[in-house]
């Protein structure tokens, strides 16, 4: 698998659009995923700036 951690956002967003089928969202999807930059635990730090808990996390 090439290492992805070097391309931009649109274009991480542009492949997810075509190669994956995201199981807990809508078919087809509506909005572009959230990409996660880092994670420690149940939070979360998006490619975008903001930072989440992981709700679906166990």
């Amino acid at each position: 698998m090439p290492d992805l951690a070097g391309l931009p956002l649109t274009e991480l967003l542009a492949l997810d659009r075509r190669h994956v089928w995201h199981p807990y969202g809508p078919m087809p999807g509506r909005v572009d995923p959230l990409v996660v930059e880092s994670a420690s635990g149940v939070r979360l730090k998006l490619a975008d700036g903001p930072e989440l808990v992981d709700g679906m996390s166990s």
